[in-house]
């Protein structure tokens, strides 16, 4: 008889991308911010303090494209739908400045949305890539910017997640690194904020990196306590001087109950 021995941190990981577990799944965020202000506390990928979200009633979304050049691109979107369950959303980008819907894949009809999870371009290589960058935003409040897809990810880079409902989730690893190369030492701060939707951010983990040249820090297998979704996460960085580059990635573990 064969004997597995399960690593909890990697063999289970593995285990679940692999389908051999049902109903669990993963979520994986990657962040970074190339010049934190000091003293300023920074969403990674976002440039801003402030967290902007779809209200939670839902609302129509855009891409919004200014150079003509997108066109030929192919932007895939997890979004969560009004009961915050994860639907896919492809959107083809036209040889067009201006904004085009997010449309609901089954009735065509523009998709009412409560969260953007993640948006990638998988346009053909040669004929789909993005020159300049695409705006996510409101169509009823245009001002209301969710994110960007940048033409150098070519995908959305922003540490903003949120767990759908019906889901419990085990944050499994948090990894980050700094790098300064010129000033003095400078100390980064990174910390995680939860909170199930429409209650009250707090936060759930926090570490420090300091140096002048380089360095990176992880933490595996640590829990957040509201783990039912739909919960939102989010990940700030502050640093003590400007110039501190610093990128970050999350990795959940979901579980559908």
């Amino acid at each position: 008889m064969a004997k597995t021995t399960f690593n909890p941190r990697d063999d289970f990981q593995v285990a679940a991308a692999i389908g051999l577990f049902e109903g669990v799944t993963g979520l994986a965020d990657f962040a970074q911010e190339l010049d934190l202000q000091a003293d300023t506390p920074t969403i990674l990928g976002t440039g801003s303090g402030d967290i902007l979200l779809p209200p939670d009633t839902g609302e129509e979304i855009e891409i919004v494209s200014s150079d003509i050049a997108n066109g030929g691109a192919e932007i895939r979107m997890e979004v969560l739908d009004v009961a915050f369950a994860p639907k896919i959303v492809t959107v083809s980008i036209p040889a067009a400045v201006g904004a085009v819907p997010v449309l609901d894949p089954e009735t065509g009809d523009p998709m009412v949305i409560t969260r953007i999870n993640a948006a990638v371009n998988i346009g053909p290589r040669g004929t789909g890539e993005l020159v300049g960058d695409l705006i996510i935003r409101s169509v009823a409040t245009p001002a209301n910017e969710y994110g960007v897809i940048t033409a150098e990810a070519q995908e959305l880079q922003q540490a903003v997640r949120t767990i759908p409902a019906g889901y419990d989730s085990v944050i499994t690893s948090l990894t980050a690194s700094m790098r300064k190369s010129a000033g003095a030492d400078t100390d980064v701060s990174l910390a995680l904020y939860g909170a199930p939707v429409g209650r009250v951010f707090r936060q759930v983990f926090a570490f420090g990196l300091q140096r002048s040249g380089g360095t990176n820090i992880e933490f595996v297998n640590f829990s957040l306590e509201s783990s039912t979704g739909p919960t939102d996460l989010y990940l700030v960085a502050e640093s003590s001087a400007s110039g501190a580059a610093v990128a970050a990635r999350l990795t959940v573990t979901l579980i559908n109950k």
